[in-house]
Order: C-alpha cells, then structure tokens, then sequence
C-alpha cells in the first residue's frame, strides 16, 4: 500500500515541477488534466477510509505518517493550482486532502488511549 502511495505522489510531484518549470509562477500552466490531481488526492483518503483504525496504521510503521505527508503534499499542489493558475476545479482536491488530516485527527482523537 505505502509503495503504491509513494509511487502517485512521486508521478505528481513530478507533473507539478513540470508546470513549475516556466518562469510564470504566477500563471501556472498543467501540462495535463487538472482532474488528475483531484484523482491522486483520493488515494490516501482511500487508504484512510481502509485503515480507519488508529491501532491498525500504527502497526504498519509509517502509514500515518505518509497519509499525513501526501496529502499535505496534495494539499499544497492543489492550492497553489487553484490560487496561482486559476484551476477552479482544483479546489476539490484541497477539500479532499483536507478530509485526509482531519480524518486523521478525528480517529486519532476517538481512539482509545487518547485524550
């Protein structure tokens, strides 16, 4: 699960330098469908939706962390598309990043042990 993860977020990692490459930062430019991201954004919503438990991604070391890390990746690409260049239709993918870490909030907050 954590390779597949890493795997979309290294391809748009790399599609966001490519839109960064040009010297307009400012009129950021996607080379491909703006619907992409939004996509990606869903996978570690989906894989927080599988692994809902708090006990069940600690045991697998780092997932938390990663769900974490990507979609504040996500979050951050998406922001700055939507702000930056103007992509409207990208404001669904902070949304959906931004249901990963409250999602995460909100179980760990629930769980057992917790205070």
């Amino acid at each position: 699960m954590r390779s597949v993860l890493l795997a979309i977020a290294l391809v748009m990692l790399l599609w966001f330098i490519v839109a960064m490459r040009d010297d307009k930062t400012w009129g950021l430019e996607l080379p491909v469908p703006t619907w992409a991201l939004d996509l990606a954004a869903l996978s570690p919503l989906l894989v927080l939706i599988r692994f809902w438990s708090p006990e069940t991604r600690r045991k697998s070391d780092t997932l938390e962390f990663d769900l974490r890390v990507i979609s504040g990746l996500y979050f951050l690409m998406a922001l700055l598309g939507a702000v930056l260049g103007g992509y409207a239709q990208l404001w669904l993918g902070v949304a959906i990043s931004a249901a990963v870490q409250a999602g995460i909030w909100y179980t760990n907050r629930r769980a057992p042990g917790h205070g």
